[in-house]
């Protein structure tokens, strides 16, 4: 991705502090998951990521990091991966994103819209609580689209009726929500519930043109394939039917596995032996009797023997052998 002039500017001014921006090759490109999965392998490595702007934050731990309030803005953010219409991944917010006071950029970074997609070029400086406390050198914004209070709030609020089955109550909510006014990753997920609620009532044409919108974003999509070329099944909940959009099996709002009731067994009656069940009863019972037989035999030998080694012959070796 190429750099800003005013991360260009910014590295040639402070060359001799802060790596080079301009050779972006010098970062991990990575994604904050992997760096919060394993943070000390990570520890002291320039990284650059995509994430999801939250908020300014005051959680500083200067007695185990070299962040301090005086020295540093905080602010937090999800992961790219992170849907925050869900109500369990819109909590697991990333809060050890750092920023020297002193960047001349850094009144900008803090007007930049909440939910924003953002570029971010930094540092794992250090690891404490289990977590990785990751410094900013410079960041861009990747999206003038964005998410507003109001159009996360209906997101939201469809998600929840979504899980629910109120597929009327989805379309009302996210009638509030413009997809046009979303960046990609967001538009797809709004398209794609609209699309699956509208097609279980009977919406054809809306869900076949939400369908489209969706598949120009990810177009290998086989739920919504399905949807515009009127195929898909009706029901999008329960007995193993299409999920919600990005849940998957065991995941919060997945559709339910189908649990297959046990198959009922017919008790029989005492002393029954018939069919399969009968025939493996009747071959144990001979198998016994052969062995209680071999059984007799054995002792006999090992009476014999005892005679025998009482008499100073030799042990048979069978015997001899626990055979």
């Amino acid at each position: 991705m190429p750099l800003s002039r005013r991360a260009l500017a910014t590295a040639a001014l402070f060359a001799f502090s802060l790596p080079s921006l301009a050779d972006e090759g010098s970062f991990a490109h990575v994604s904050l998951r992997e760096i919060r999965n394993n943070p000390n392998g990570f520890k002291n490595t320039r990284v650059t990521f995509k994430c999801r702007l939250n908020k300014t934050e005051d959680l500083y731990a200067p007695v185990h990091t070299a962040f301090t309030a005086e020295q540093h803005a905080q602010v937090s953010g999800w992961g790219a991966e992170a849907k925050v219409f869900i109500s369990k991944e819109r909590q697991d917010v990333f809060t050890n994103l750092f920023i020297r006071r002193d960047k001349e950029w850094l009144a900008d970074f803090l007007g930049t819209p909440r939910y924003s997609w953002l570029m971010v070029w930094g540092e794992v400086k250090s690891v404490f609580a289990g977590q990785p406390w990751i410094e900013i050198y410079d960041y861009e914004v990747m999206s003038d689209k964005h998410f507003t209070d109001a159009t996360l709030g209906a997101a939201i609020r469809a998600y929840e009726a979504y899980d629910k089955n109120d597929m009327e109550s989805v379309l009302a909510e996210l009638s509030r929500v413009s997809d046009y006014a979303l960046p990609q990753t967001d538009r797809y997920h709004v398209v794609k519930m609209k699309a699956q609620a509208a097609w279980s009532v009977g919406r054809d044409a809306d869900a076949k043109r939400s369908a489209e919108r969706g598949l120009k974003v990810r177009p290998a999509d086989p739920e919504l394939r399905a949807i515009a070329e009127g195929v898909a099944p009706r029901s999008l909940t329960g007995g193993g039917e299409t999920p919600p959009p990005g849940a998957k099996e065991g995941e919060e709002g997945a559709a339910p596995k189908k649990v297959e009731e046990p198959k009922k067994v017919e008790p029989k009656e005492p002393g029954e032996d018939e069919g399969e069940e009968g025939g493996m009863v009747e071959e144990l019972r001979e198998r016994v009797a052969r062995l209680e037989k071999e059984n007799g035999k054995l002792r006999g030998e090992l009476d014999a023997a005892r005679e025998d080694m009482a008499a100073g012959r030799e042990m048979p070796r069978r015997v001899a052998e626990g055979r």
